[in-house]
């Protein structure tokens, strides 16, 4: 299989987390840290299916598993920046 199936396979297992963390987020003000954080918990989701399958070298899991991560928290916070939280809290 090409490496590049590994980064879409991670993606791909860490959309309904990032669903289900983005609609939770919705319930408080917007915050950096905790947009990351909770971009880092889906991303761990994505990690640890991935890594189970996956039998490539420490190479192959910085570029496409690590590098699948850090896209995964970019989104989220991206993502739950550009939504209208359901509270009035600055």
């Amino acid at each position: 299989m090409p490496a590049i199936v590994c980064s879409g396979s991670h993606v791909a297992i860490d959309l309904i987390p990032l669903g289900l963390v983005l609609y939770s987020l919705r319930r408080f003000s917007w915050s950096f840290g905790r947009a990351t954080l909770a971009g880092a918990a889906v991303a761990a989701t994505g990690a640890v299916a991935g890594e189970l399958i996956c039998e490539r070298g420490w190479v192959h899991a910085l570029i496409h598993h690590v590098g699948a991560g850090v896209v995964i928290v970019a989104a989220c916070v991206l993502i739950s920046r550009a939504l209208r939280p359901h509270t009035f809290a600055p």
